[in-house]
């Protein structure tokens, strides 16, 4: 997704890492800056999250909190969430 101008941030699965490209610099999304800037990696973490409809054609396990899989009750673990305290 792209957000904030230039910045795209990519996740390949609700357990993968987001990857993260400064297209006014990388528009071939060559080089994943994720690393050198956490504060870009929350706020698409945070868009992701929001920016979205509950599906039943596409699940998003542990997206929300009480989101879990409607067919077995399991919660995905939140471990990509910053801890806020």
């Amino acid at each position: 997704m792209r957000f904030d101008q230039n910045w795209k941030a990519v996740r390949n699965g609700p357990n993968q890492p987001v990857e993260l490209y400064d297209l006014a610099t990388d528009e071939s999304e060559a080089h994943n800056v994720a690393a050198a800037h956490p504060d870009r990696v929350t706020r698409a973490l945070e868009l992701m999250k929001s920016a979205r409809v509950d599906s039943a054609d596409f699940p998003m396990r542990g997206a929300r909190a009480g989101g879990g899989n409607k067919k077995t009750g399991n919660k995905a673990p939140a471990a990509d969430v910053p801890n806020a305290n």
